[in-house]
């Protein structure tokens, strides 16, 4: 009876409300529904179509989206923003809205160049416009024509977006002349819906896939890219047929690369503007690979890297002399200054177009899509190296997780090489502290050593390597006693912090106060100092997976010698979860003999991710180490 005087009280204030705009009853019914459904939304879409059209270009094929969508508030006061991205190939038409009457109206849109750090850049610009819902249940739908002057740059369609949308719709009208693949990833466990029909008269053939109940793609810290997980079309363009000839566009991989290539013969580079430089950077190595190793670590740390869009410039390095006098360029720029500089030096070095880890498709499929970054390849004594100058405090030898195991497209000429960069397993990236303690009066004396391998000791290389060497010191000590006044630290000794092909290391002397509590002739206390890990629970209704952007591999020990008169009474119980994306291995043992504990901690992410299938059972694991890092040893004096 309560609960139905709740729902007429609300549903009266509602109408009440409402009667405003004169809203359909249905609407307002509905919408009262969806925020019961989706309490933290503050609108959703009632329904997206885009459309998709191709007719002949100047020199190719060319493609129109018309996209439809009607937004509904759930909320009072909602604005909707919408971001659209252009660049040299992609431009917006038409941006125009109606109203829940069916009123129409243009939308305002402004556009401006899209910049990070101050930094403008040619080939990127950001469209925004918003629609302001006055009520719950207020709706207006928006229309946006966007014309890419290239079918090639058509890559992907996406049925999921940042809030629920109640039906999807992906239409594309091919004609006949036209030959386009549709790869369907990741559709496994959608009930998405094709259909194909035929015009006969126009020669068209309309595939359509829908998709109801498109839940919002919800992410939040180290989020998966959605292509790895969410379904999604991946388009490949193939050729088309025009006055009786057959165009091809990219129906290999060496089509690909040819195109690929193209861009490279463009390239103006200038070696003279650097060949003072790698003379001096050459002039006292002893080695080639000493050579090698000098240019490559001063093009790392004396080049500032910022990340282009796409568009024509997403594919096209800038010239050598012009990234090495700026002091800053893109993935791309940074590339083909490498291998200038190295090149100038005698070596074989080729430019090298990679896609990373959130890309999931290899050179088999001949895409645009398929890379996103761009390295150089050394060949020397036999062996090829992989330099990624983007990521400073990287050997050589050395691969950022992000590049491990992909596919290389590598430039020879005419042809082309294909590879992969080598992939390491998670103990490259071991991050071990081990603790040597003793427990006297109520206080735990002792040494450390913790030592940093793989991605671990890169970041901490970028972090420290170019601090003074005072506040190196003030920053370890911080780092060491986990920031945490009544742990001190004494005898602090830093080895490699400036040395990227080596592990860094810190060893310590340390004391730990005010950790263990005495009763009577008990004590307790825990030998858990850092409790990495405990407040890493993946959110709630989040669904897409969680991406550590590094194999994971944790391990921390600590042997505790106790006095001759205590002996264990209690100790937490042992962690210990396998499978296939990670591990927790979590104990403690006690030798009786020795008088000693052992706890030890070993958490592994094996390839860097826990999927959103898994994201139950690493919430169970977490609260599992919560437990062990909350319960306590429990020691008795048996004098």
């Amino acid at each position: 009876m309560k609960t139905q005087l709740i729902t007429i009280i609300l549903v009266l204030f509602s109408n009440i409300l409402f009667a405003q705009i004169k809203l359909d009853p249905e609407l307002i019914d509905l919408a009262i529904k969806m925020k019961k459904e989706f309490p933290k939304q503050e609108y959703v879409s009632l329904g997206t179509s885009s459309i998709y059209n191709f007719s002949y270009g100047d020199s190719t094929v060319e493609c129109e989206e018309l996209l439809e969508e009607k937004i509904m508030s759930l909320n009072e006061n909602v604005t909707f923003y919408e971001y659209l991205i252009f660049n040299d190939q992609v431009d917006i038409g038409f941006v125009y809205m109606k109203n829940y009457k069916g009123r129409k109206r243009k939308l305002v849109v402004k556009k401006e160049k899209y910049k990070s750090n101050g930094i403008f850049y040619d080939d990127a610009s950001v469209a925004t416009f918003n629609m302001f819902l006055t009520t719950r249940g207020d709706n207006a739908t928006y229309f946006v024509e966007t014309k890419i002057k290239d079918v090639k740059y058509f890559t992907k369609a996406y049925f999921h977006k940042s809030y629920p949308i109640a039906e999807v719709s992906l239409v594309l009208n091919i004609p006949d002349w036209l030959e386009l693949e549709l790869v369907e990833e990741n559709f496994d466990g959608y009930d998405i819906i094709k259909s194909e029909s035929y015009n006969s008269k126009d020669k068209i053939n309309t595939i359509t896939y829908k998709l109801k109940k498109a839940e919002a793609m919800l992410g939040g810290n180290y989020t998966i890219s959605a292509v790895q997980e969410l379904p999604h079309l991946l388009i490949l363009s193939k050729s088309y047929k025009k006055k009786g000839k057959t165009n091809t566009l990219f129906n290999s991989t060496q089509d690909l690369y040819d195109w690929y290539a193209s861009l490279i013969k463009e390239m103006d580079n200038k070696p003279l503007v650097f060949k003072d430089k790698v003379e001096s950077l050459t002039a006292d190595a002893k080695t080639d690979k000493e050579k090698v190793e000098n240019i490559f670590y001063w093009v790392q740390d004396n080049t500032r890297y910022i990340a282009y869009e796409d568009g024509i410039m997403g594919f096209k390095p800038a010239n050598a002399d012009d990234v090495y006098n700026k002091r800053f360029g893109d993935c791309k720029g940074m590339a083909n200054l490498t291998c200038s500089m190295l090149k100038e030096a005698g070596f074989d070095a080729r430019l090298t177009w990679i896609g990373t880890k959130s890309i999931p498709y290899t050179y088999a499929t001949p895409s645009l899509a398929v890379d996103n970054h761009m390295i150089t390849t050394l060949f020397l004594d036999g062996e090829k190296y992989f330099l990624d100058a983007t990521e400073k405090g990287v050997a050589l030898g050395q691969y950022a997780y992000r590049i491990q195991g992909q596919d290389v497209l590598i430039e020879d000429g005419e042809s082309y090489i294909l590879d992969s960069v080598p992939e390491f397993g998670d103990e490259y990236n071991i991050k071990k502290t081990i603790y040597k303690l003793s427990l006297i009066d109520d206080k735990l004396f002792g040494s450390a050593i913790e030592e940093f391998h793989g991605e671990e000791k890169t970041n901490l290389y970028r972090s420290l390597g170019n601090v003074s060497k005072s506040e190196l010191f003030e920053r370890v000590s911080k780092y060491v006693s986990n920031y945490d006044k009544s742990n001190g630290i004494a005898d602090l000794h830093i080895s490699n912090y400036s040395n990227r092909s080596k592990p860094i290391i810190f060893e310590y002397k340390i004391v730990v106060e005010n950790k263990i509590t005495a009763v009577d002739v008990e004590k307790y206390f825990s030998l858990e100092l850092d409790r990495k890990f405990s407040s890493m629970n993946v959110e709630e209704n989040r669904n897409l997976g969680y991406d550590f952007q590094q194999k994971v591999h944790n391990y921390y020990e600590v042997t505790l010698s106790l006095p001759a008169n205590y002996i264990v009474d209690y100790m937490p119980d042992s962690v210990f979860i396998d499978n296939s994306e990670f591990l927790f291995d979590v104990k403690y043992i006690y030798n009786k003999e020795e008088n000693k504990i052992k706890y030890t901690r070993k958490i592994i992410v094996k390839n860097g991710v826990v999927s959103s299938s898994n994201f139950d059972t690493w919430n169970g694991a977490i609260n599992k180490l919560k437990e062990i890092y909350n319960d306590q040893i429990i020691l008795i004096d048996n004098q």
